[in-house]
């Protein structure tokens, strides 16, 4: 058997599921396309044929299921090409690409790079992941078992795009594009009123502009909300970021100097240690 994959396969979860190859869309029948939305959502590993006839027939599968369920495997290697999808023991598994391999891979390197100190670089890999996202993942299939059983897959990839849009604009911050960066918080910040890493961020952000009135009217929007809201006030270190702001400390500010604590609260707040 030419265990080769057909020219550039891949598997698209991050909205509509779309396989492609070569670029284009490929023609595949709803149920192997199911299949392959499946496989890609374990990816790299194996699945096994009683787990993907569970899921893709819900509970219900016909008498000649494991033939069905071959015939969709012999589809997608069809299109795919036959390295695509490998039979390993009792199952299959997925050897195309896929959009949230990329996308991990990109998000990666952007951190190395700005661990690193080259900010320059982590722009453009933060920005070609964030245009993989075209959706809701696995958009279509969303209400199948497996799809809620991927540590609900929506919700911890939106959290992957929210932290990705936090790095890069970070990223903009350390190359002086603050009214980017305050432009892209703003309408986070919006969206996430009560995630902190994201308002610090945007107070710093119209700090740096010189909008030190719009950086102060962040923070008592956010205290408001966490008061009305959740019954808190902001930590200690968000206050500390106020009080600076209001005697203008200038170690906010790249190259600037202070009497207070340094860079160090800011970097706390807006350079949290990757996990």
């Amino acid at each position: 058997m030419n265990w080769m994959m057909r020219g550039d396969a891949q598997v698209l979860l991050l909205g509509p599921v779309r396989i492609e190859v070569d670029g284009a869309d490929a023609e595949i029948p709803p149920k192997a396309r199911m299949l392959a939305a499946r496989l890609a959502v374990s990816a790299p590993k194996v699945v096994p044929n009683d787990v993907l006839i569970e899921e893709l027939w819900q509970g219900d599968p016909p008498a000649s299921v494991r033939k069905s369920l071959h015939k969709y495997v012999w589809e997608l290697r069809s299109h795919m090409g036959d390295g695509a999808v490998v039979t390993e023991g009792p199952g299959y598994r997925l050897v195309a690409k896929t959009d949230v391999a990329l996308l991990e891979r990109l998000v990666s390197d952007a951190r190395t790079a700005m661990a690193e100190g080259r900010p320059e670089q982590a722009s453009p890999l933060l920005e070609e992941a964030l245009t993989l996202f075209r959706g809701r993942p696995l958009q279509g299939f969303d209400d199948l078992g497996f799809a809620a059983d991927e540590a609900r897959l929506h919700d911890r990839l939106e959290e992957v795009r929210i932290s990705i849009e936090e790095d890069l604009a970070e990223v903009e911050l350390e190359l002086g594009r603050h009214t980017s960066a305050a432009d892209r918080l703003g309408r986070l910040v919006a969206e996430n009123p009560l995630r902190e890493r994201l308002v610090a961020a945007l107070m710093t952000a119209l700090y740096r502009g010189g909008r030190h009135a719009e950086a102060l009217a962040v923070y008592r929007r956010h205290a408001r909300l966490l008061g009305e809201e959740l019954g808190l006030e902001p930590t200690p270190q968000l206050a500390e970021l106020e009080e600076r702001i209001l005697v203008h400390d200038q170690a906010l500010i790249p190259g600037g100097t202070s009497t207070s604590a340094g860079d160090e609260l800011t970097s706390a707040l807006i350079h949290p240690v990757m996990s």
